[in-house]
């Protein structure tokens, strides 16, 4: 949980990833991919997979790949506007 989230690293989880960008003080509350290609791996999961809230927005989501075992993952963000991951099925 942040203000303001940047990815600029891969990362790797035994379980759920989740994400919660808060938009507190001086943040705008977004997860931030501008930064390039980063992979989120969680190969032992279920419902949910992972979880992403933004409360303005995801930048630059096409740069995310998800590599999760399974599961839902679920979205929201405060611009209202699409967001798009690439999915890789995890082969961990």
């Amino acid at each position: 949980m942040g203000g303001d989230i940047i990815l600029n690293g891969d990362i790797t989880a035994g379980n759920t990833i989740g994400l919660v960008a808060t938009g507190q003080g001086n943040t705008a509350g977004n997860i931030d991919a501008s930064a390039g290609a980063v992979t989120l791996t969680a190969p032992n999961t279920s419902d949910p997979a992972g979880a992403f809230i933004a409360q303005n927005a995801i930048q630059e989501s096409t740069n995310i790949t998800l590599s999760f075992g399974g599961g839902e993952v679920d979205v929201a963000t405060g611009d209202g506007n699409d967001v798009e991951f690439f999915w890789n099925e995890c082969q961990c």
